[in-house]
């Protein structure tokens, strides 16, 4: 639910409550009053903050607002224009001021900027949030105010290692991605050559080969300077449209590695538990070959007595028989086997789904710092039962650090549920702590809240009885 926040003036409010009464007291005689949502919208609503991460938005950078002129020191919001037009204005609202200064996504948009507008909308993988946060704050950031003294040669690989990480989690096409890897490893490769032309500029003696190369690459940048004063150069064009494709097929790419992932997982398992059965059905096949060859020195110590002969014919007789049970004994197992093996994998496999619907009921989006926050998702028509919140609240924050236990009680779907829920998450603004949710409706439901749990605090066990024990100790 976005954050709301009413901009008033002197009668603004009681305004707003007449158009409220008189919307609700409307009858068939008495026609509703059409509100002009265009004209009132401005004065009466405003969205503060990103939803989702809770990021407050600076209205500050699009419109030109930053021109108008400021009231006592503080910026006159009251005639700012909020209208978000574009793209491009929309990812102005997660910038500072002094950063919004970029027209389009092209050279006039800062890779910093970028790089922190990656890390700031929720349409972006955490995966890539990360990566692109570290490029930031560990590679550009130093990299614009460079220090050579401290740029070594550890440095220079990991930073390289961590562009080659962005590329492959944005899941590019394969032929981009393995353009763009190319020139990343060409750029590491020629290092060296970047060093001897830093000695040629501080007034060292190079070779001819660089100075040909140098000369080469300046008649290249100022035909390309040239060419950027023209305007002819629609680089940066299909660089936008291209960022712009990058934003609508992200999540579909994403799902379809995490459906691959899945799928090799599930196949690996199940070869890692063929391979263990091929072992055990070489062992004893080995175990067999040994019997027999006892068997057969036996035979050959008693050949020269006939009688013997005739004995250790029977006696052979009989224990082939014995061979031929144990042999069919091991089959029936190797088969017993087999389908353990196969109603094991159809548990792993329901266990994986049950899971897989536990997070989809989980909330994708937990609070900015929270490692433990389990609710489920707050309901986006969540409205009213104020007073029930602030006494839930009231009965929390007044017992301070002492511990105490809460009940929500009344008739079957009267809210309940999305009443908890929804205190929860507005617990975050005011406490620290983690907060964890166990679902009791059954008995799978239980045991998918604690080996959930346990699954974050690494305290998985054999079964659930033993994953509760060590998750409650």
């Amino acid at each position: 639910m976005a954050t709301i926040n009413f901009i008033h003036d002197d009668d603004i409010e009681e305004e707003l409550k007449t158009e409220i009464i008189e919307i609700c007291t409307a009858s068939v005689q008495k026609p509703v009053i059409k509100v002009d949502l265009e004209e009132n919208q401005k004065r009466w609503l405003l969205l503060k903050k990103y939803p989702k991460f809770r990021t407050r938005l600076n209205y500050e950078a699009i419109n030109k607002n930053r021109a108008i002129a400021r009231i006592h020191k503080k910026p006159d919001v009251v005639n700012y224009d909020y209208k978000v037009g574009n793209h491009v204005e929309f990812s102005k609202l997660f910038m500072k001021t002094y950063m919004a200064q970029y027209s389009a996504f092209d050279e006039t948009c800062d890779l910093s900027a970028l790089l922190s507008l990656i890390g700031s909308i929720d349409i972006f993988p955490q995966p890539v949030k990360n990566v692109a946060m570290k490029i930031r704050l560990n590679v550009r950031n130093p990299w614009a105010h460079c220090n050579f003294d401290e740029w070594d040669i550890l440095r220079y690989q990991t930073s390289f290692q961590l562009m080659h990480q962005l590329i492959k989690c944005l899941s590019l096409s394969k032929p981009d991605e393995t353009k763009v890897l190319a020139d990343l490893t060409k750029w590491e490769q020629n290092g060296n050559l970047t060093r001897i032309r830093f000695m040629f500029l501080q007034g060292y003696a190079v070779d001819q080969i660089v100075v040909n190369e140098l000369r080469q690459q300046t008649q290249v940048l100022a035909e390309y300077a040239l060419k950027m004063k023209s305007g002819e150069d629609s680089t940066f064009i299909k660089i936008d449209e291209a960022m712009s494709k990058i934003n609508c097929e992200m999540m579909s790419v994403c799902k379809r590695i995490d459906t691959i992932e899945i799928s090799h997982n599930k196949q690996q398992q199940a070869m890692i538990e063929m391979n263990k059965d091929v072992n055990i059905i070489n062992e004893r096949t080995l175990a067999i070959e040994n019997v027999q060859t006892e068997y057969m020195q036996h035979i050959d110590g008693v050949i020269t007595n006939i009688k013997e002969i005739d004995g250790d014919v029977e006696n052979l007789k009989t224990e082939s028989k014995s061979t031929i049970n144990r042999v069919e004994t091991l089959t029936d197992e190797v088969k017993s086997t087999t389908k353990d093996v196969s109603c094991i994998k159809n548990d792993i496999i329901e266990m994986k789904e049950d899971i897989g619907d536990f997070k989809n009921y989980m909330s994708r989006s937990k609070p900015v710092g929270k490692i433990f926050f389990y609710p489920p998702n707050r309901s986006e028509s969540f409205v009213a039962r104020e007073n029930e919140m602030s006494e839930i609240k009231s009965s929390f924050v007044d017992k301070g650090n002492e511990h105490h236990t809460l009940v929500i009680s009344g008739l079957g779907g009267c809210g309940k549920t999305t009443l908890a829920a929804e205190f929860a998450w507005r617990s975050s603004e005011f406490y620290q702590g983690g907060v964890f949710w166990m679902s009791a409706e059954s008995e799978s439901s239980l045991e998918d809240s604690i080996t959930t749990l346990a699954i974050d605090v690494n305290e998985t066990g054999k079964d659930f009885r033993e994953t509760l024990k060590r998750t409650l100790k």
